[in-house]
């Protein structure tokens, strides 16, 4: 019965529009957004957490510019080039 109630739902073009404003953030042309951050009281708001590790507590190099290096090295790299196998005979072309 409850996954017939969920089917039955999923057919409502209303249920299926909200879904996708509250899991999705899809809004229509012309719409103004706001996503409110932090709406938490204060008493429910977590508190802060002991680290998860001793040995572990922050990267030894900042991750964006190692991320910002690769995309640039792998952007500029020349491209290598090479024949795997040569047949000695032409291959045939297909017929059009």
């Amino acid at each position: 019965a409850e996954l017939e109630a969920t089917r039955d739902r999923w057919g409502d073009p209303a249920y299926i529009t909200t879904q996708a404003r509250e899991r999705l953030y899809y809004h229509r042309p012309g719409e103004v957004v706001f996503l409110v951050d932090n709406d938490l009281p204060a008493l429910e708001v977590p508190q802060e957490r002991a680290p998860v590790s001793s040995a572990v507590e922050e990267t030894p190099r900042d991750w964006m510019t190692l991320l910002v290096r690769s995309v640039v090295a792998a952007g500029t790299a020349e491209t290598v080039t090479y024949e795997i196998g040569v047949p000695d005979e032409p291959m045939e072309q297909p017929a059009p």
